[in-house]
């Protein structure tokens, strides 16, 4: 898969999974079942979309580099959209969000170069 494919799946999921499905929960669904999606969205959902998208992009470090970054900027910036405030505790789970994504890029990286070794 090319570079470039790979960075618009990264986008689009991004925002679907960060900005269109908040949305969706929180106009469409009652206000409590909403918030209660909201919470699963960032607390499960969101986690594994920035770890899935961090592996994707540890396949190509050094041109992908930028998707777990993007990824912890967007998040709370995308949330305050939905709530209409921003939210600034939220940069606290985005950094968190940075974290986990910059290790599983790293270490999907290093797991590529250690299995071409390997061989």
């Amino acid at each position: 898969m090319s570079v470039k494919k790979k960075s618009c799946i990264a986008i689009v999921t991004m925002l679907v999974v960060m900005l269109i499905l908040p949305l969706i929960a929180v106009r469409i669904v009652s206000s409590d079942a909403g918030m209660a999606l909201c919470f699963i969205l960032f607390f499960a959902v969101n986690p594994l979309v920035v770890i899935s998208l961090s592996v994707m992009a540890g396949t190509e470090l050094r041109k992908l580099w930028w998707v777990p970054l993007l990824a912890a900027v967007v998040f709370p910036l995308f949330f305050g959209i939905v709530v209409m405030e921003l939210v600034t505790d939220l940069f606290i789970y985005s950094a968190l969000y940075l974290a986990v994504g910059l290790l599983a890029m790293i270490g999907m990286h290093f797991g590529i170069k250690v299995a071409k070794r390997g061989k």
